[in-house]
């Protein structure tokens, strides 16, 4: 027997929300503005008009996470912003500089020769084979969204979207940077190249490119990188390039058919500033007969000078541990990834700066 039931639905009152975007340092409104309203059961978006405005129709009086971002400022996110009906108008200031934490699509161009997948920007899906993290569970969780650049996604499967029988190149918009005086380009990479019939060799390449020349800024490889980690750097431009107002930065990863391996690679929280954001200038550093081992480590470092001051600052240039007159220093506590260790004398007098990997 087949009844028939009519279902009336009530459709829930909409109103309107105004997002105001604007430039922090000028207070001018800033046109062609990404903006989001992410809720449980929805999302709002929309681009801003001439006057830094767009106008969005919402259904639930709730909280939102609120997004606001374009190339060239840097992206703002507030979690658990309440908007009900008498929200009738939000600002939203951004900073300017460069920055993408990739949660809105500014435009970066990809290649793919190979078989598999490219570059995509997606919200990571974790692969793990033999215990080993081979594509990452999440983007970096300290910036806005969920989005990162990865070497293919969407399988929890083992060697399937991965680089493959070819190469994936990431490039970046066109970057002016005359302004800045030591310029640092700042990211995280995640770099994955292991399992095969034959040793893995597959290095992910860092380049940047002023328009004329290019060079090589930084490499993660088979022999030197802690795999399955997210890792941060921060690079300097200064010596390396002549800095122009067309800087490109390029990302570059292979795997060919003779040498096949599993070849993943992420790319998130990029920047330029004028200054390294690990907080300390590695040029500072004057080579001393001081020993800190091992790197990579696990639980504890050992430093082979007495009466020294020692601090660990994260990639971000915020410190997580200091010690004095120690010389072996329980880190257990710490997250996996890298950290530089400053040691200065008794005197505060800078005796070393190193990068250390925490396993």
């Amino acid at each position: 027997v087949v009844n028939i039931q009519d279902v009336v639905l009530n459709k829930i009152p909409q109103y309107s929300v105004i997002l105001r975007v604007m430039d922090s340092q000028t207070n001018l409104p800033i046109e062609n503005a990404n903006v989001s309203l992410e809720h449980t059961y929805v999302e709002h978006s929309g681009i801003t008009d001439s006057n830094g405005e767009v106008n969005l129709d919402i259904y639930y009086q709730d909280v939102y996470q609120l997004h606001a971002g374009k190339w060239g400022h840097v992206t703002s996110c507030f979690n658990d912003t309440l908007i009900t009906s008498s929200s009738n108008v939000i600002e939203v200031f951004l900073d300017e500089g460069i920055y993408d934490d990739f949660t809105f699509d500014y435009g970066w161009d990809t290649i793919h020769t190979g078989s598999k997948t490219g570059w995509v920007r997606d919200i990571p899906v974790g692969v793990e084979k033999n215990g080993t993290i081979q594509n990452p569970y999440s983007e970096i969780s300290w910036d806005c969204g969920s989005y990162a650049y990865i070497t293919g996604n969407g399988t929890e499967v083992s060697n399937t979207d991965e680089v493959n029988k070819g190469e994936a190149i990431l490039f970046s918009p066109l970057m002016d940077l005359s302004s800045y005086n030591d310029p640092h380009v700042n990211y995280t990479v995640w770099y994955f190249n292991k399992f095969g019939e034959t040793a893995p060799n597959d290095t992910l390449f860092v380049y940047m490119n002023n328009g004329t020349d290019q060079v090589l800024i930084d490499f993660y490889d088979p022999e030197t990188t802690t795999m399955g980690y997210w890792l941060g750097n921060s690079v300097s431009l200064n010596d390396k390039i002549t800095v122009t107002s067309t800087m490109q930065l390029i990302v570059y990863i292979s795997d060919f058919e003779e040498t096949e391996n599993i070849t993943e690679a992420a790319f998130d929280f990029f920047s330029i500033t004028d200054y390294s954001v690990l907080g300390i200038d590695e040029d500072l550093t004057e080579q001393t007969e001081l020993l800190i081992y091992p790197n990579p480590f696990t639980d504890q470092l050992f430093i082979s000078e007495t009466n020294t001051n020692l601090m660990i600052y994260d990639f971000r240039g915020q410190l997580v541990f200091e010690s004095f007159n120690e010389t072996t220093i329980n880190l257990s506590h710490l997250s996996k990834g890298i950290y530089l260790v400053m040691v200065k004398d008794e005197n505060g007098s800078l005796l070393d700066v190193k990068k250390v990997v925490k396993r």
